[in-house]
């Protein structure tokens, strides 16, 4: 939704571009500077309170494809496309790959509309409208990879939060590199497979998705 307004929305598809002024009645499907790269697999949207005319996207495809607005939506011009930087990618090299749609978001400060925070494996963070990028996490380090979501608290700017296949983290770091798990309570580990110590049978130990190997040493007597 755009801020401020109770009748303008903007959509996308994989790689279309659309906006309503009746909230969604009807859709209007805008192409003026819209590009869909090659090996394009998803689209996302960024808007940002402090400049309400200003509407960004993301695309996955060539390395994480930047386009800009400064009319409401109305006209894009490109304002980020690497060939040597990836954005989407498990690393900045392009060659690390990616996985398309399946985790990307955007999000802009809505206190300042030139800060963008976009995830997918890693965090960048851009402070020029989305035209340079620098990387803040790595993803096998700091943050939880496959990330789907960032968001600024709505209530404290300074909160910055990030919905994982990990989980829930949190930053407050002005520049996004430290970060935090707020999941505590949350039973979100898969478990693929458990062996039990041959040698030690009070030990067992369990590997999941994506969040490693657990190890388990019982203090008493184990029943078998």
């Amino acid at each position: 939704q755009k801020p401020g307004s109770t009748n303008t929305l903007y959509a996308v598809t994989a790689t279309q571009f659309f906006r309503s002024t009746d909230f969604g009645d009807t859709w209007t499907q805008i192409t003026s500077g819209v590009t869909t790269p090659s090996g394009n697999g998803g689209m996302r949207i960024a808007v940002s309170a402090a400049d309400t005319n200003v509407v960004y996207l993301v695309t996955t495809g060539s390395n994480g494809v930047v386009m800009k607005s400064t009319d409401g939506g109305s006209n894009f011009t490109t304002v980020y496309n690497s060939t040597t930087q990836c954005l989407v990618c498990y690393d900045a090299n392009p060659t690390s790959g990616s996985q398309g749609n399946y985790n990307i978001d955007l999000n802009a400060n809505p206190l300042n509309a030139n800060e963008l925070l976009l995830v997918a494996h890693n965090v960048w963070r851009s402070t020029d409208g989305g035209a340079t990028w620098s990387k803040r996490t790595s993803w096998w380090n700091e943050v939880h990879t496959d990330m789907h979501q960032i968001e600024f608290n709505p209530y404290n700017n300074a909160q910055i939060f990030n919905a994982n296949d990990g989980g829930v983290w949190m930053s407050t770091d002005t520049l996004k590199t430290v970060w935090s798990p707020r999941s505590d309570g949350l039973a979100a580990t898969e478990i693929y497979r458990a062996a039990q110590s041959p040698a030690l049978r009070q030990t067992i130990s369990i590997g999941t998705q994506d969040n490693g190997n657990v190890t388990v040493a019982a203090t008493g007597p184990v029943s078998v």
